[in-house]
């Protein structure tokens, strides 16, 4: 945890994904905090008061509730709204350790940790998005596609889907087995590598576990008390984490350890404009990890080991509105990478994010969990002596598309 020492204008937060061992189920968690310039809890005579979280519901939250400092579980599922359980910035506790990978975090009765998780989330802490909120999300997406989108009179209309809002409480208790952290050194502490040691970067990034096997279950309890029970034993798992002041304004984000062919599989690409120096100007980073289950080497084709990319390009189908992301990168030892993810526009979750600007949690992001994805890695120029590393596919694939991604992929790729 590296928020301590801070007292505004920071967030931090962990990143849980899992997936069943049939691959047709899968959810994100995200425990993190939020330390905005206003106060959590109001005081009289020097006592604390304590508001219950019910009074802010979705009918009546206000501002204030997401620009005061909280702690947060979101939820996310892709046929659920996302589920965002607000907490006291007070009930966010954690512990550091020295061991790689290892943290501790609690908020409220959820426990959270490098080889486990436990969840306790009644929906009476839920904070609904408003109509207001969503408008604004919605602006923002469509906005986002129209840039992809040719200017024609036959293109079909793009809807992008609003979940009903049902608030759940959330229980379950999840064990990680096998837990593969990107191992550090003193160059590549993390998977920044150089760069975690920049201290003005807004946002820093960090891989816990590529891939490891879950064990255990959540129940969904509904407003009528129907339980709704989500197995995921013998399933895989993903943790990262993010901390910082601000998200970038432009980014892709694509992840997945769910392949079709070789278990333990998993690779992650995070491309992003990256703001330096006070956002005087901006370069497009990438950090881009595939960790191969069989050999169990770890492929880094990250900014900092200085590859070369060749293509980064994203369209969007006017007529099936399938959004593809199409990659191309090798590294210093001709080791080739070619990545197609894609997702139907308009069918992803919208989540609340940090923004400077507005100095809150806002509506911004609108994530998949149902994405698909082939990767195919090889040594050796095309036309010649051809060694191939990995050739699969994957499903139940993470991917976030924000932002003016056409200039992103020609700042990447040239």
């Amino acid at each position: 945890y590296h928020g301590d020492y801070i007292s505004s204008d920071y967030f931090e937060g962990w990143y849980f994904k899992l997936v069943s061992e049939d691959k047709k189920v899968s959810l994100a968690v995200i425990p993190g905090i939020y330390k905005g310039s206003k106060s959590t809890r109001k005081t009289t005579g020097g006592k604390s008061e304590i508001h219950a979280i019910s009074k802010r519901n979705a009918d009546n939250h206000d501002e204030y509730s997401l620009a005061e400092s909280h702690a947060f579980v979101l939820v996310i599922n892709k046929d659920r709204e996302c589920l965002y359980y607000r907490y006291y910035a007070d009930e966010f506790k954690a512990v550091n350790t020295y061991e790689t990978g290892a943290f501790q975090v609690t908020i409220g009765h959820n426990h959270f940790r490098h080889d486990e998780m436990v969840l306790s989330l009644p929906s009476s802490h839920l904070l609904q998005p408003t109509d207001s909120e969503y408008e604004t999300f919605l602006s923002s997406v469509m906005a986002d596609y129209h840039r992809l989108l040719p200017e024609e009179n036959n293109t079909k209309r793009l809807e992008v889907v609003r979940h009903p809002h049902v608030p759940y409480s959330i229980r379950g208790v999840i064990a990680f087995e096998n837990v593969t952290p990107l191992k550090p050194t003193m160059t590549i502490p993390s998977v920044m590598g150089i760069f975690q040691y920049v201290p003005w970067l807004e946002c820093f990034h960090q891989i816990v576990s590529l891939d490891h096997i879950v064990h255990g279950e959540i129940t969904f309890i509904n407003d009528k008390f129907v339980e709704t029970n989500v197995d995921f034993e013998n399933g895989r798992g993903y943790i990262e984490k993010d901390w910082g002041i601000n998200f970038p304004k432009t980014w892709i984000w694509a992840q997945s350890n769910s392949f079709a062919k070789e278990a333990g599989n998993s690779i992650q690409i995070s491309i992003a404009e990256v703001p330096i120096v006070q956002s005087l100007y901006h370069i497009a980073g990438a950090l881009i990890v595939v960790h191969h289950s069989s050999t169990n080497v770890t492929y880094n084709f990250s900014t900092y080991k200085l590859p070369r990319p060749h293509s980064l390009k994203v369209t969007l189908d006017p007529t099936t509105h399938i959004q593809n992301v199409y990659l191309h990168v090798s590294d210093r030892d001709n080791n080739h990478l070619e990545v197609n993810v894609w997702r139907k526009a308009g069918t992803g979750i919208p989540l609340r994010a940090p923004n400077k600007e507005h100095r809150k949690m806002v509506l911004t992001v609108e994530e998949n969990l149902d994405a698909e994805m082939t990767v195919k890695m090889w040594n050796g120029n095309e036309g010649g002596d051809v060694k191939v590393i990995m050739d699969d596919t994957a499903v139940s694939a993470g991917l976030e598309i924000v932002g003016d991604v056409t200039k992103l992929g020609k700042e990447y790729a040239g």
